[in-house]
C-alpha cells in the first residue's frame, strides 16, 4: 500500500453502523464463485457495480475478514479496471480506495476462503452434500463483500462453476449451463430487477428438477431426489397461492418461482423468486401450507416492496403474516381465518407477558434476529387486521395496492405506508394506529353488570400496559338465546352501554367477529 493510501484510510472517520448505506448505491452484482468436493473453500471474484454519493477517497463494503478459527474470507487483490487498487480488511469491512474523480465505477475483488456463515456448506437428511446461501438478516457478508442492508438494493448474477452432479438454482432467469473440462458445470443465473442482498442466494445439490406449471410463470420443484413426487405434490400449491395473492395485491414481481427444498437455518427462507424451505418440510401431506403461503407472500412484501431499514421489518413479517391469514379466509373460509387470528392473539399475550412489551416498530433493537419476534409477525398481522375492520375492504385492499405499486421493487417505511392507508381511510388512520406500532403492549378489559330499572347496564373498563390504544371492539349482548344488542364502538378507557332487557341474567360476548386485540380479565 503507498503512503498516499496509508495516509487516505488514516484520515477516514470511524464509520457508524449504517454510514455506508449512506454513501454507497450499489447498482449491480456479478458474483463468480467456485465451489467443489474436495473442501469447504471457495473461489470468488466479484464484480461491483456502484455509485459513490459523497466526495470521499474510498467505499466500504460489509465483509467477513478471516478469524482465529480461520473461517472467513481473504482478500487477495481488488481492480478497478486493470489498475490495482489499495484496500483496508479489517472489522468484517471492506475499505476501498477509489480516485476521486470515478463518481461511478465497476471494481473487482478476488477473494478466497471458508465461510464462517451465509453460505451453509453441509450435508442433508440423506447423507449427500448441499450449498445454500442463508442471508437473512444481514450474513450474505460472510462470504460476498456487499451493502448488507435492505435499503441498497442492486441487480444480481450468480455464475458458480461446480462439480457437475450438481444442479444450482439462484434468482432470475437461468442465463446458461456450460460444462467446463473434467467433471465441472459453469452454471449462470440472471436476475434483471433489483434486490436486497437478504434474498440474493444461490443453492447447489443434487436436486430432481420438475416444472409444475409453465403460464404466465415457470414455477418449478427442486427436491432431494428421495423426496421427488412428495415435493411436487407439496409445491403444487403455490399455484393457487399465487393465484390468490395477485387478486388481492397486484401482480407477480419475478420471472420465475422456484421452490426449493433446502438445508440451511429457517423453516423457510423467501429468497426472491427462488424459495427455500426446510428439507423436512417436504411431506407429501400439504401439511406444510401455510409456510408455503407465506413465503410467497414475501415475494411481495420483502422482497419487491422492502423495509427501508430494520425497525421496519413488520412491512415484511406482519403483512406475511396478515396475507398467510388472508390466503386461508379466501380458501377456507372465515371460520379458519378467525381461528388463525385467536391463536395468535394467545401468542402474542404469552410473549408480552414472559417478553415484556416491546413496540411493533423498534429502533432499539440491539440484536437483528430479535427482529423475528411475534411482535413484528402476528402482533403487526393483528393491527392490518385491525385497520381492515375500521377501514372495510374496499379501502383496505385498495390502500394496500396502492402501498405495494408505488414501492415495488423500492423500499418504505412505515411512515410511507400510513400515509396511503391514511389517503384511503378517510379518516385519521394514522393517529388512530401509531400507538400500536409505536408501543407495546395492548388493552385488558374488564366489563360489570347492572341492572336499572328495566334496562341493563353494561361498563367495560379497559387498561393499559403502555401507550394509549384505541380498539374497534363489538359488543353483543344475548338474552334468551337471542341478540337483544349489537353495537360496534372505538373503545379506549371506558364505556357504557344501556340497552332494554327481559329479566333473567344476559351473556355478553365481546368481539364476536374477531376483531379486536385485547386481554379479557372478568372482574
Amino acid at each position: 500500500m503507498t503512503n498516499r493510501l496509508l495516509t487516505v484510510f488514516a484520515l477516514l472517520v470511524a464509520l457508524s453502523a449504517n454510514s455506508q448505506y449512506r454513501n454507497l448505491d450499489v447498482l449491480s452484482y456479478s458474483f463468480h464463485i467456485e465451489i467443489d468436493d474436495a473442501s469447504d473453500e471457495i473461489k470468488a471474484l466479484a464484480i461491483v457495480h456502484g455509485v459513490r454519493l459523497n466526495n470521499s477517497d474510498s467505499i466500504t463494503l460489509d465483509f467477513y475478514q478471516k478469524n482465529e478459527k480461520n473461517l472467513g474470507m481473504t482478500v487477495e487483490k481488488v481492480l478497478l479496471v486493470d489498475k490495482e487498487l489499495g484496500f483496508r480488511h479489517d472489522q468484517n469491512q471492506l475499505h476501498i480506495a477509489i480516485p476521486r474523480e470515478k463518481r461511478e465505477f465497476v471494481i473487482y475483488i478476488k477473494y478466497k476462503g471458508i465461510p464462517q456463515d451465509g453460505l451453509i456448506i453441509s450435508k442433508n437428511i440423506y447423507g449427500n452434500r448441499t450449498f445454500f446461501s442463508d442471508h437473512w438478516p444481514n450474513r450474505a457478508s460472510y462470504y460476498l463483500p456487499v451493502n448488507d442492508h435492505p435499503s441498497d438494493k442492486a441487480k444480481v448474477q450468480f455464475h458458480i462453476m461446480h462439480p457437475a452432479h450438481y444442479q444450482v438454482i439462484a434468482n432470475g432467469k437461468l442465463h446458461s449451463e456450460e460444462r467446463i473440462e473434467g467433471e465441472k458445470t459453469l452454471t449462470s443465473w440472471k436476475a434483471d430487477y433489483v434486490l436486497p442482498t437478504k434474498v440474493m442466494v444461490f443453492g447447489a445439490a443434487n436436486f430432481a428438477v420438475d416444472t409444475i406449471a409453465t403460464e404466465p410463470y415457470w414455477i418449478s420443484s427442486w427436491s432431494y431426489p428421495e423426496n421427488r413426487k412428495e415435493a411436487v405434490y407439496d409445491y403444487e400449491l403455490a399455484i393457487k397461492v399465487m393465484e390468490v395473492f395477485e387478486e388481492m395485491i397486484g401482480p407477480y414481481p419475478f420471472d420465475k418461482l422456484a421452490n426449493v427444498q433446502s438445508t440451511t437455518r429457517y423453516g423457510g427462507m423467501e429468497n426472491a423468486s427462488c424459495i427455500f424451505y426446510s428439507e423436512k418440510s417436504v411431506t407429501g401431506t400439504r401439511s406444510s401450507e401455510a409456510l408455503i403461503a407465506h413465503e410467497i407472500a414475501h415475494q411481495w412484501f420483502g422482497n419487491s416492496a422492502s423495509e427501508s431499514d430494520w425497525p421496519h421489518v413488520w412491512l415484511s413479517e406482519g403483512c406475511v403474516t396478515y396475507f398467510t391469514h388472508l390466503y386461508f379466509e379466501k380458501v377456507y373460509g372465515k371460520e379458519k381465518m378467525k381461528e388463525r387470528l385467536i391463536a395468535d392473539r394467545k401468542k402474542v399475550i404469552a410473549f408480552e407477558e414472559k417478553y415484556g412489551h416491546n413496540p411493533i416498530v423498534d429502533p432499539k433493537v440491539n440484536s437483528l434476529e430479535d427482529l423475528l419476534s411475534p411482535i413484528s409477525y402476528e402482533k403487526a398481522a393483528w393491527v392490518l387486521h385491525m385497520m381492515r375492520s375500521v377501514m372495510g375492504d374496499e379501502k383496505f385492499f385498495a390502500g394496500i395496492q396502492e402501498y405495494y405499486s408505488t414501492y415495488a421493487f423500492g423500499n418504505a417505511s412505515t411512515t410511507d405506508f400510513m400515509n396511503i392507508m391514511e389517503k384511503h381511510g378517510g379518516y385519521n388512520v394514522k393517529s388512530y394506529f401509531d400507538n400500536w406500532l409505536k408501543y407495546g403492549g395492548y388493552p385488558i378489559l374488564t366489563y360489570t353488570k347492572k341492572e336499572k330499572g328495566s334496562n341493563g347496564v353494561l361498563t367495560i373498563h379497559a387498561v393499559q400496559s403502555t401507550g394509549w390504544k384505541t380498539i374497534p371492539l363489538t359488543i353483543r349482548i344475548v338474552q334468551n338465546g337471542k341478540v337483544i344488542k349489537e353495537e360496534t364502538i372505538r373503545m379506549d378507557s371506558k364505556m357504557e352501554l344501556t340497552f332494554p332487557k327481559q329479566k333473567g341474567d344476559y351473556e355478553v360476548v365481546l368481539d364476536p367477529y374477531t376483531t379486536a386485540f385485547f386481554q379479557l380479565k372478568q372482574d
